[in-house]
């Protein structure tokens, strides 16, 4: 059986977006897609320098797949207090602190979109004890200006919030 094929059995299909499938495989990942998503990361030289590929990719909520069943893109999330960012006066409380990644092939039709939007509304719906009040981007790539986000995500209810201490931009969204 191919992955596709493994994922839709295992999880069925969360969402669609052309001819990518996303699969929702939070805290529920096996080694085989683990390891699919490593190489996805390391060929294309998406992690930064010290990321722990294993312990990042048990992060992952969202995979996506394209038509030959490869990931071709994921989210991620680990749980902080809003203070990590290094804002001041910032609210105290845990969120979930978001990354995503899709390899350059594959970025059009707005699938960065579609893949952060339907991981908040995976996270919100979520049964867990001792909830995060939300999820936090930190933008990690420059080219995410505050305008091209807000015009983005913003129809989504994301805000943005301020920077933290290395200048990233940070938006929220609660739950």
């Amino acid at each position: 059986m191919n992955t596709a094929g493994r994922l839709e059995t295992q999880y069925g299909i969360y969402d669609r977006l052309g001819d990518y499938r996303l699969f929702p495989v939070f805290q529920n990942t096996t080694a085989d897609i683990r390891a699919q998503i490593v190489d996805l990361w390391r060929s294309n030289n998406a992690l930064p320098a010290g990321a722990d590929p294993e312990a990042r990719a048990k992060q992952v909520v969202i995979v996506a797949v394209d038509t030959q069943d490869k990931p071709i893109g994921v989210s991620t999330v680990y749980r902080d207090t809003l203070a990590h960012a290094g804002m001041k006066n910032a609210p105290e409380g845990d969120f979930y602190f978001f990354r995503t990644f899709v390899q350059p092939g594959d970025r059009a039709h707005n699938l960065p979109k579609k893949i952060t939007n339907r991981t908040y509304d995976y996270l919100k719906t979520h049964a867990e004890a001792n909830k995060p009040k939300g999820v936090i981007i930190v933008t990690e790539n420059p080219k995410l200006t505050r305008a091209l986000i807000e015009h983005q995500l913003g129809p989504f209810g994301w805000v943005h919030i301020g920077e933290d201490a290395r200048g990233k931009l940070l938006f929220r969204r609660d739950f």
